[in-house]
């Protein structure tokens, strides 16, 4: 909610353009890959859940600056803790949903899959609340700011429950570093796929609201029911993921996914209505439903218990980088030429990123 809004927040409320906007979602992405990279990827296993409580509570905070902030300036300030607590809470949960999975017995891909469905369940719900939200409100886009604060400090408050009643199990230091993590093939298939869904994913949460204004001159409200068909379609899809878990075949799903991305940037690129935007955001959340649970099925398999926090990290924080360099660049051809023009300048990153999946897979001939 609060990176697809922060455009509507931006544009209906500041009356900035898409370069700011553009640097706004910068700063999301860099404080979000330094607190990753700085802190999640040095955590221990038995710390991820004080990550996910610190990561819950800098939400909460940023969710009520945005509220309540009143400039650019303050937005901006906003912007940073949003990236921090992003930092914090995504690997921490994604290592302590690993972690409970051994500790418990149960598969670890299972765990990780059931774990992005419960994820796309939040995103698939989140923009029908927040729609009805913003038509309640006359289209006031700090509302739906100050309503979703609310569930990260519940969220905050269960994990800090359950973390004082569990019983604490102590974990060796991990030990996997970058080069090691390179070196493995699966690693690097799970990072190329990740990568290559992540630039579309990063322009599309960032200026995918300010879109469907422009196509159709749609409101806030119907603006954000286009997430909804995104999300939508990526809750169906890693029920499925899910159900087939663990996967076979994930050489070939990171290839169809491709395709899939592809696609639905070509539609949005061409449409001129808020129907067929709609259409290909579904399209894109097909491989968003596909990509991370594969990703981190990969890791899984393939490297020890103790490394996966740090490969989480790295994973995380490789792919959230794209935050830091596509919004800029892709605000700058938004203003000086259209939002039609822009989306075709994705499909270049994603082409080339597609190729490496490709090159990856068939080099090492990973029959998963």
């Amino acid at each position: 909610m609060a990176l697809t809004t922060l455009a509507l927040l931006a544009r209906d409320t500041l009356h900035v353009g898409p370069s700011t906007i553009g640097v706004l979602g910068a700063v999301a992405g860099l404080t979000m890959v330094a607190a990753t990279a700085g802190i999640s990827a040095r955590l221990r296993p038995e710390q991820l859940e004080h990550s996910v409580e610190a990561g819950t509570f800098l939400l909460v905070l940023s969710l009520v600056i945005f509220a309540l902030g009143p400039s650019v300036l303050v937005l901006g300030f906003a912007t940073v803790l949003l990236g921090i607590s992003g930092g914090l809470a995504f690997p921490g949960l994604t290592g302590t949903v690993q972690r409970a999975a051994r500790q418990t017995g149960i598969n670890v891909e299972r765990s990780t899959a059931i774990f992005s469905l419960v994820l796309s369940a939040s995103l698939a719900i989140a923009p029908l609340i927040e729609s009805e939200i913003l038509s309640l409100s006359h289209q006031d886009t700090r509302v739906p700011f100050a309503a979703f604060a609310a569930l990260p400090a519940i969220a905050g408050f269960l994990v800090s429950h359950r973390r004082r009643t569990a019983i604490e199990v102590s974990a060796p230091p991990h030990s996997a570093t970058r080069f090691r993590l390179l070196q493995d093939p699966s690693a690097r298939l799970a990072f190329a796929g990740q990568l290559m869904y992540q630039v579309p994913f990063v322009g599309l949460s960032v200026f995918g609201a300010s879109i469907a204004r422009t196509v159709d001159h749609a409101s806030a409200a119907s603006a954000e029911l286009a997430f909804t068909s995104f999300f939508a379609a990526s809750f169906v899809t890693r029920v499925v993921v899910a159900m087939r878990s663990p996967l076979v075949g994930k050489r070939g799903l990171l290839i169809g996914s491709g395709f899939a991305t592809l696609a639905g940037l070509v539609a949005i690129a061409m449409t001129h209505s808020l129907a067929g935007f709609m259409i290909g955001m579904a399209v894109l959340g097909i491989p968003h439903g596909v990509i991370l649970p594969v990703a981190l099925g990969l890791l899984g398999e393939s490297l020890p218990p103790d490394a996966l926090p740090r490969a989480n990290s790295v994973l995380i924080g490789s792919s959230n980088a794209m935050g830091i360099l596509v919004p800029p660049v892709l605000g700058r051809i938004a203003s000086g030429s259209s939002y039609s023009v822009m989306v075709f300048a994705i499909v270049v990153p994603v082409v080339a990123l597609f190729a490496l999946v490709v090159a990856t897979a068939r080099k090492h001939s990973l029959s998963y």
